[in-house]
């Protein structure tokens, strides 16, 4: 899931990324055909992966999100040389599989 924040081309104009009420799951929703390849085809990036001792959950208004008071050293670098190809329910040469909420979930959302 860390790959959908590699670009945030268009927004949630493009893509809505978030967590299902229902069930608890992280969802990447495209807005309009084909958006998740605009947005994400091609980009590239780095993730990566963090001590979490220091993270402190509560800090922002995104309760998926933590921050740390204290500079941390990476443990590891994961290069993306293609977020389109990284996101599992993207990838390369797969049809678009990934979860989206129906229009009605979409408008509490």
């Amino acid at each position: 899931m860390t790959a959908c924040f590699l670009e945030n081309l268009g927004g949630d104009f493009t893509c809505t990324i978030g967590r299902d009420p229902k069930t608890g799951k992280l969802f990447l929703c495209e807005r309009c055909p084909g958006t998740v390849e605009l947005r994400y085809r091609g980009v590239k990036g780095a993730i990566y992966v963090l001590p979490g001792e220091t993270f402190l959950k509560g800090r922002t208004g995104w309760k998926e999100e933590v921050v740390s008071p204290v500079p941390v050293t990476p443990l590891e670098e994961i290069p993306v040389k293609d977020a389109a190809e990284y996101l599992p329910w993207v990838g390369k040469g797969r049809k678009t599989s990934y979860p989206a909420l129906s229009g009605k979930d979409r408008e509490h959302s």
